[in-house]
């Protein structure tokens, strides 16, 4: 006999709405979630809709247990790579059928793509980004996905460059009229950009064959493949490479937003076209907002940094919407990164800065440039206080600074920065783990008076103690909220029992949180 209490315990998830449950439900892990499937009716509808992403690299744990299964691993020519169970693969996209944005990674073998491709568009009913190597895909697979996806898809990238082999990306991109960012080296193919450009022509053509001269950009809102597109990277390493960005930028001047162009190992060989790149290339893009560079110096005459000036005055003067400008330095010396560095005066105005450098340099100028809010330094080598302190001096306005790959970072560098008096964001992400103790961040912590949040990436030299004193701190200033990522995660098993002990007795302020 059935009693009322029964009947309630039976029926209690029916008290709960569609939306709650998956709300509840989308923070287990995709082995969990399809364990739960046969729980009830209500988990078979609303388990799967919050997965959208799906990543398949060896070295992602956003799977656990299914990402084991879908990976085989087999020798190949070369190296021993990880192939997909297309059968698995098949079978989980047909319970996550809301999944829109999937990453296949470089190390994958990717011999059975129009398999996997085949899949995709057989069970998910959007997607939105896509990051996969294109070089084994065939074009009537990619032009049937462009048919099913074209209109969703808003990001396209390709973690796989091949020299050898041009991809069929343009029987996919014609369909993506609302495609928003490209990004991947082999898209500024010769045979890309040609398919985009004879199309474009041929639409001229059609609509008045009494003006064949009129020029691209008369009619480019009609007639051009991606109309919608503000994001780009390209890799500009050869002459034609130089006059396929110009053609680009005589397409899309008006239209993007944020380009990245690669000029690695290029400069050495062909100075007129480097200093030919920039005021007819890079300039044209009137609404640019952030434009990063790979530069690569190979030797050559210091007249040839004429084009450094060149380049970044024409940038600073032609871009007036330019915010974010970043330059990554792949081994040079002192001198040519000084040179590059007092070029950015031209900036009268550049909130945010990236500087990537890689080899070690001592003597590194950063001219003064007062508008920069936001610092993103890649500095491996950095072993003296020198070039931080120079920081206080050149940015006095800086309220976010990254420190990215620090090989070395201890409680002087931290303390160097101390003059910095609008600092409230401090990120430092290391090579080794930081060597910063409590008195270091106390020290730092009660002569910086802005600051917000401090964030490492790897657990600094900390204890108990530290956090007492992260709490009194805080505890004085009960109006502002503070961030601290120490990496406890990263503790040893016994620090990791004493800080458990710890927080179970010891309640945290309000306005502080520690991770």
């Amino acid at each position: 006999m059935i009693t009322p209490s029964t009947t309630m315990e039976r029926d209690s998830f029916a008290r709960i709405s569609d939306y709650l449950c998956e709300d509840i439900l989308m923070h287990l892990a995709p082995d969990q979630k399809i364990k739960l499937e046969c729980v009830s009716r209500q988990f078979q509808r609303t388990i799967y809709r919050r997965q959208r992403r799906l990543v398949i690299s060896p070295g992602s744990n956003e799977w656990t247990k299914v990402k084991n299964a879908i990976l085989k691993r087999f020798v190949g020519d070369y190296s021993v790579k990880h192939r997909i169970d297309a059968r698995l693969f098949d079978l989980i996209l047909s319970k996550f059928r809301h999944i829109d944005d999937i990453v296949i990674n470089y190390n994958i073998d990717t011999s059975n793509m129009d398999e996997l491709f085949g899949s995709m568009m057989e069970h998910c009913i959007r997607i939105r980004r896509l990051n996969v190597n294109f070089f084994n895909i065939s074009e009537q697979t990619l032009d049937e996905f462009g048919q099913i996806f074209g209109h969703s898809l808003r990001v396209i990238k390709s973690s796989y460059v091949s020299d050898n082999k041009i991809p069929y990306s343009y029987a996919l991109l014609k369909h993506c009229s609302n495609l928003v960012s490209l990004k991947s080296s082999e898209f500024m193919s010769e045979q890309l950009w040609n398919n985009v450009y004879n199309t474009m022509v041929e639409n001229e053509n059609e609509d008045d064959d009494d003006q064949i001269e009129t020029v691209i950009e008369s009619n480019a809102n009609d007639s051009i493949v991606l109309p919608n597109l503000k994001s780009c990277r390209l890799s500009v390493t050869s002459e034609e490479g130089v006059n396929q960005l110009e053609r680009f930028s005589e397409v899309y001047m008006n239209k993007l937003e944020k380009i990245q162009v690669e000029l690695v190992d290029y400069i050495y060989r062909s100075h007129y076209m480097v200093n030919f790149i920039f005021p007819l290339g890079i300039c044209k893009f009137r609404n640019l907002r952030e434009c990063l560079l790979t530069l690569k110096y190979n030797g050559g005459y210091d007249a040839d940094f004429v084009w450094i000036n060149n380049g970044l005055n024409g940038i600073a003067n032609d871009c007036p919407k330019i915010c974010h400008l970043g330059i990554d330095f792949i081994g040079h010396q002192d001198f040519f990164i000084n040179h590059v560095l007092q070029a950015l005066n031209c900036f009268k105005y550049l909130p945010h800065l990236s500087i990537s450098v890689s080899m070690y340099n001592k003597g590194l100028v950063f001219p003064p440039l007062k508008s920069v809010q936001q610092l993103d330094l890649s500095y491996p080598r950095l072993y003296q206080c020198t070039c931080l302190k120079q920081l206080v001096q050149s940015y006095p306005r800086l309220t976010n600074l990254r420190l990215n790959w620090m090989y070395f970072f201890n409680d002087v560098l931290l303390n160097s920065l101390v003059g910095m008096k609008q600092l409230q964001q401090l990120q430092v992400g290391g090579l080794c783990p930081p060597d910063v103790s409590t008195n270091g961040l106390s020290t730092f912590l009660n002569t910086a008076p802005q600051i917000r949040s401090i964030v490492f990436d790897k657990k600094p030299k900390i204890n108990i103690k530290t956090i007492d004193m992260l709490i009194e701190f805080v505890q004085k200033r009960p109006s502002i909220y503070y961030e601290f990522d120490l990496c406890l995660r990263d503790s040893e098993v016994e620090e990791k029992r004493e800080f458990d002990q710890y927080f179970s007795s010891v309640p945290l302020p309000k306005n502080m949180s520690i991770r």
